[in-house]
């Protein structure tokens, strides 16, 4: 009897120590279980900024950008990307080459039209623009669609400013002026009489052509 009275406490006291020791396994285990928890939650909080950092960027990128139109010492046309984050490469423009670009005049002085005379593969074309309406997009996008010059562009906004810029880039070069008669006959220039003959391009069809 007095045996098992003496051994009683030092059951309770291992006891007690395997309990402490599990019970400190479980905050160990608890504490790791956080801390992986927390850890995961930071990685997936780090994803959501990065991935709206990207959508942020991109956005940036698209507001920073704009298109210009290059032309080259043979005629050919480029579309130069411009960004104020990044350089883009220039790529083709257009399936047709400038050769020239004059203004119109009749031999009554009334003036307002280029001619802009394109080459398409191998074939050459004169295209008649109003002076009013030529730095607008849509007319200049129709008139040399009807001459069947493309520009590469899908975009429209893209295409409206590459337009712009390409219409600025060919105003530049206009340095010549032609003179075209009124009627056919004899006419009176610069104080000089000029026989005008049948099939003549006369200033009528012009103003037609440029619609």
């Amino acid at each position: 009897m007095f045996y098992q009275n003496y051994q009683q406490p030092m059951l309770h006291a291992q006891a007690q120590s395997e309990i402490a020791v599990y019970q400190q396994k479980k905050i160990i285990s608890a504490n790791a279980k956080i801390s992986e928890e927390a850890a995961k939650a930071e990685i997936r909080e780090n994803m959501e900024i990065r991935k709206e950092y990207r959508k942020e960027y991109r956005k940036e990128c698209r507001q920073a950008r704009y298109i210009e139109a290059q032309i080259d010492e043979e005629g050919s046309i480029k579309i130069s990307p411009r960004n104020q984050l990044m350089d883009m490469p220039e790529r083709t423009g257009a399936n047709f080459q400038i050769r020239e670009i004059v203004f119109i005049q009749s031999t009554d002085g009334d003036g307002g039209i280029f001619a802009l005379n394109v080459k398409i593969r191998e074939r050459e074309k004169v295209i008649y623009l109003k002076e009013n309406k030529s730095g607008k997009s849509q007319y200049l996008a129709d008139k040399l669609a009807e001459a069947g010059c493309k520009v590469l562009i899908s975009k429209k906004s893209e295409r409206d400013d590459f337009l712009q810029s390409f219409w600025a880039k060919i105003r530049e070069k206009c340095v010549k002026t032609r003179v075209i008669p009124t009627h056919v006959g004899w006419i009176k220039y610069n104080g000089q009489f000029i026989f005008i003959e049948e099939g003549a391009l006369l200033w009528d069809s012009v103003v037609k052509y440029a619609g």
